[in-house]
């Protein structure tokens, strides 16, 4: 297998490559967001002039209300300086920037928040907030008042190694707003947030860090970086991008304990800005645990959630403990979730104990999900439903349910070079009879019922896949379509559940070429299953195929004429007999009469055309209830040939049962 798949962070471009010489188109695109630099951030720290918040009337004691002796000293300050804070208590209601580049610098100071007011108030470009431990009351508001930071329209801000606990609403909000500087409504753009501390959001604005509300404007270059988000199981979600923004990065964060979503972007739906949502987005190296509870008997939750987010990159996070439910309010849940995106790269992520799905994608085109790793998932381990070009790569896979699991409507699906494992269900399950263009090729897959179970696809293509199936069924169904199987190998480690090891029907054309099954792990005799179960196929090509016991095919059907049958002795009085398939198989199903006879014909069956004159073929009988009727032995059911064309059943010195219904294969192998 040829893989050529270049991909690189800021700027990001993927190419396509080719897989047995199948060409593959993944999205091109290209994310520049600009990396961190702390030493920007330092800098910034450094200051033109300092201006003690304690020499303007601030006490410290965390009793006195030193509002306005800090609003005060920012007055005083004027641009570019630094407000600064010595160790002490500061109980205030609201702290403002008065400046643009204003810096407010804290050293062991405790801000402490009263009522229902902001802490810290932005509304100036270029201000930084760094070096706070900042308590709220702790009090449940469900709005945004008791948010103790917010940034009203302001940019290239920096917040930095501040503290925030004990919060009423939002730790940390980024809002379009009135920027005092420019005197109009104004996006938040080029900001940092960096390596705060954020502690129990709470309420219906449970927040940890929220950058949202940008009806009007586009948010711009925000970085939310090597924050630490805890919710207590308080809040609803750690980070939050809600509104109108591009060029975001989301990265190294760690975040737990939310009820809802641990990171959630997410476009409003009624931006006047046309074909403006959220794009370019990275969400890189971020660490996630614990989303989500229990609602009645359903788990909500959801680790990395993007909704109409465009170009976004989803890279090298660990999800850990995502409760999930199937949806809420209608949103598909996952590890992670993308719903109506496209240009979509999610890849080197490890999702770990997702109660749902994995990573779960809807309402999509062009997107590839690579490398990944989803670790004991439960419902299904990755999942995708209405969309267009999509492509599993690489990827490793462990669920209780099936590990790539659709059962809507989707189009040009590729699933190449994973490892599938199913404990309970099957490796791949894909249902929908509206759906084509489908490739599943080079993936080792382990499952418990079938291997690959691909219904309905129009135009697919199933091959070179190493399947073993642990416990029952078929390796590999591809019904109600039409395509091509080839060179996969098929093992069964219970062969006696088995009915086929492939099973193809109604398929127009179809072709399976060179495939190899084999029954193993301790199993003794053979297997009356065949390696293809054929029906009502149309243009049918079968070509070399390998089965390490013996060789025999099923239930083929091309469209020749059906053969002739008519009941004998053996069968009793006045049985009924029927018989469905072609000159190349028959199924006959037989309810016997009054008094069956011993050692006598039970039914001859006579071909129409398909072998008058020629050689005589090789006959297989095979029964579909072995409880009623064992074959071999001198009282069992055979096979006598009476002519090149008609063929009798006959039942040695036992007897069928009188009133008994018995199923028959009848099959032709060459």
């Amino acid at each position: 297998m040829k893989k050529a798949l270049f991909f690189a962070v800021s700027p990001i471009l993927i190419f396509a490559h080719t897989v047995n010489g199948l060409r593959i188109n993944p999205v091109n695109m290209v994310v520049k967001v600009k990396p961190v630099n702390k030493n920007t951030i330092y800098s910034r720290l450094q200051s033109t002039g300092n201006f003690n918040v304690k020499e303007y009337g601030a006490v410290g004691n965390g009793i006195h209300d030193d509002s306005n002796a800090i609003d005060s000293c920012s007055i005083a300050a004027g641009k570019n300086a630094t407000i600064y804070f010595p160790a002490g208590t500061y109980l205030t209601k609201y702290i403002y920037s008065n400046h643009t580049g204003q810096k407010f610098i804290g050293s062991n100071a405790i801000i402490k928040l009263t009522g229902m007011h902001y802490g810290f108030i932005i509304r100036h470009d270029g201000v930084t907030v760094s070096g706070f431990s900042i308590l709220g009351t702790g009090a449940v508001i469900n709005s945004f008042l008791g948010t103790q930071i917010i940034l009203q329209g302001a940019s290239h801000c920096i917040i930095t190694h501040n503290k925030l606990s004990k919060l009423s609403s939002t730790g940390i909000y980024l809002s379009e707003g009135m920027n005092s500087t420019r005197g109009v409504n104004s996006a938040c753009s080029y900001n940092i947030i960096d390596h705060n501390e954020v502690l129990g959001a709470q309420g219906d604005h449970g927040w940890g860090i929220l950058l949202g509300y940008s009806n009007h404007l586009l948010h711009a270059y925000n970085q939310i970086t090597n924050n630490f988000v805890d919710g207590q199981m308080k809040g609803i979600t750690g980070i939050l991008l809600q509104g109108n923004g591009c060029h975001i990065k989301i990265a190294g964060n760690s975040v737990k304990k939310f009820t809802m979503y641990g990171i959630i972007c997410y476009a409003k739906n009624n931006s006047p800005l046309p074909d403006v949502y959220i794009y370019d987005a990275l969400i890189t190296n971020n660490y996630i645990d614990s989303i989500g509870v229990l609602s009645g008997t359903t788990y909500y939750g959801s680790g990395i959630y993007m909704a109409e987010v465009d170009r976004v990159i989803i890279s090298g996070n660990t999800i850990k403990n995502a409760n999930i439910g199937t949806t809420y309010g209608g949103i598909p849940m996952g590890g992670i979730s993308i719903n109506g995106s496209h240009g979509f790269t999610i890849t080197g992520n490890l999702v770990d104990s997702s109660a749902y799905a994995g990573i779960n994608i809807a309402n999509f085109y062009n997107g590839i999900i690579s490398n990944n790793v989803v670790k004991r998932g439960g419902v299904k381990g990755m999942g995708f439903a209405t969309g267009n070009n999509l492509i599993y790569m690489d990827n490793d896979i462990h669920s209780q349910g099936p590990a790539i699991h659709t059962d809507l409507s989707s189009t040009g699906i590729q699933i190449i070079g994973n490892k599938l494992f199913s404990n309970t269900s099957a490796g791949v399950y894909m249902l929908p009879k509206t759906s084509s263009d489908a490739s599943i090729i080079d993936n080792s897959i382990t499952a418990f019922t079938v291997g690959i179970n691909l219904n309905g696809f129009k135009r697919y293509t199933i091959s070179n896949n190493d399947l073993q199936i642990k416990r029952a069924y078929i390796g590999i169904i591809s019904d109600h379509g039409n395509g091509q199987i080839q060179g996969n190998k098929i093992l069964s480690s219970d062969r006696s559940s088995f009915t086929s090891m492939i099973r193809t029907t109604d398929n127009i054309p179809s072709v399976l070429n060179k495939n190899i099954a084999s029954k193993f792990l301790g199993n003794k005799g053979y297997l009356s299953t065949p390696i293809y179960h054929i029906v009502n196929n149309l243009n049918f090509v079968l070509k070399k195929y390998t089965d390490t016991h013996y060789k025999s095919i099923r239930h083929i059907n091309s469209y020749i004429p059906m053969p002739t049958i008519i009941a004998n002795a053996g069968a009793g009085q006045r049985p009924t007999i029927a018989v469905t398939g072609t000159d190349r198989g028959q199924h006959v199903v037989l309810t016997t009469g009054l008094s069956p006879a011993t050692s006598s014909a039970i039914f001859t069956v006579t071909f129409y055309a398909a072998y008058n004159g020629a050689v005589k073929p090789k006959i297989l009988v095979s029964s579909s209830n072995l409880a009623s009727v064992t074959l071999g032995g001198p009282s069992a059911v055979y096979c006598s040939s009476v002519s090149n064309t008609s063929y009798t059943i006959s039942v040695g010195a036992g007897r069928l049962r009188p009133d008994t219904i018995y199923t028959w294969d009848i099959i032709v192998d060459k």
